[in-house]
């Protein structure tokens, strides 16, 4: 899968499985192992197989090397005081992208670890630069 199809993939799971999860943990104070056992977790997951199915951690480790490479492209020898306001805009979109998809101790995807990481940590810097780093990759 390409750069911009894996962050697309990610934006859709995660979206879709913030809100299956929040419905989900308001009702039952339960967390992401809980749901995911669950007929909701079963349904929501169910849902999106497709897209589970195409997504590897494979995936998301090519896209972090396409946002290291497109930075270190970016700069072209160039030290970060020496850009204008819009390329330092750029560079924090494809820096924050990058670190969000730094997998912190994910396994596998579909996991409850791996939920958990798109939901609380990459989604919410997808949804916030994603569309500027998608641009530049």
């Amino acid at each position: 899968m390409d750069t911009k199809a894996t962050l697309d993939t990610l934006l859709k799971l995660g979206v879709h499985m913030k809100e299956a999860f929040g419905k989900f943990s308001l009702s039952t104070g339960k967390g992401w192992l809980a749901f995911l056992e669950s007929d909701q977790g079963k349904s929501a997951q169910s849902d999106v197989s497709d897209l589970i199915e195409q997504l590897t951690l494979g995936d998301i480790e090519k896209a972090v090397a396409a946002a290291q490479a497109k930075r270190k492209t970016f700069l072209n020898g160039r030290r970060i005081a020496e850009l204008s306001f819009e390329e330092l805009t750029q560079l924090h979109a494809l820096i924050d992208v990058e670190n969000a998809l730094v997998l912190k101790e994910v396994d596998k995807v579909g996991s409850a670890r791996f939920w958990s990481w798109l939901v609380n940590d990459a989604l919410p810097v997808l949804i916030t630069v994603g569309k500027i780093a998608i641009l530049l990759l």
